[in-house]
């Protein structure tokens, strides 16, 4: 198996079943949520059309969540052989997969960090049988996929909202919005800092994925935009929606 089909079979499906169950996090069936999104979005959507739109979104999801992690992995560990890569790859998807979402994740403001200490838990027992290079890439495709899973749940429409049911349905409408979000956070991972230890890089990078999440949020009241039934506006992408209707 290639390592483009293990991180998209395993490590990319783990991550969008995960920003699944943090999305779905009021529903009654999330402790259901074991091997597919199927049977909980077949228990908690009804209609059929928006249920198929959904499961179409996240599968799309797993393909780019894997397609940002292979090329971090061609970027940052050139070096590492291809089955050391597919074993931290696997190593991770079981950590992912392996997780229980403690209320406190979703006190705690849909934290990356928080989550990704929740994952360290369970990751010790796994990673210890990895080699050196391979535990290394394991750490980074966990903090990466923990900052995956929120960033994803965090752009989600909000699921008790009614017209969020029409959004899915418009899903390749809405893939683009949150492919964005990846393809921020993958380049902020990418972005060189020649002058920087790795954990200065690690803190900053951090640092700005939170003040992104935190602060690139615009409330717009009375005003209809594509996004309806979303947890707030993106900030960016609202400015650049309102000034392309002023053209």
């Amino acid at each position: 198996m290639s390592l483009i089909e293990v991180l998209t079979l395993s490590l990319g499906a783990a991550v969008a079943k995960t920003a699944a169950k943090v999305w779905l996090k009021e529903s009654p069936f999330i402790g259901e949520m074991a091997s597919n999104l199927v049977d909980p979005l077949k228990r908690n959507i009804e209609d059929f059309e928006t249920r198929r739109s959904t499961e179409r979104l996240f599968s799309d999801l797993q393909d780019e969540v894997a397609r940002r992690l292979e090329r971090l992995i061609d970027i940052e560990f050139t070096s590492l052989k291809s089955n050391d890569r597919e074993a931290a790859a696997l190593a991770v998807s079981d950590v992912i997969n392996g997780i229980e979402l403690e209320t406190e994740i979703f006190k705690a403001d849909l934290d990356a960090m928080h989550l990704e200490n929740i994952a360290r838990q369970r990751a010790t027992g796994i990673f210890i049988f990895l080699g050196d290079q391979s535990r290394s890439l394991a750490e980074v495709l966990l903090r990466e996929s923990c900052n995956y899973i929120i960033a994803l749940a965090y752009k989600l429409p909000n699921f008790n909202v009614a017209a969020t049911r029409e959004i899915l349905k418009r899903h390749r409408e809405l893939l683009p919005e949150l492919t964005k979000i990846l393809d921020t956070f993958a380049q902020m991972r990418t972005e060189s800092f020649p002058d920087r230890k790795r954990d200065r890089q690690d803190f900053e990078i951090q640092y700005r994925r939170a003040i992104l999440r935190r602060l690139d949020r615009l409330e717009l009241f009375g005003v209809q935009m594509i996004g309806a039934g979303a947890r707030e506006y993106g900030l960016s992408g609202s400015l650049r929606h309102i000034n392309g209707d002023r053209k």
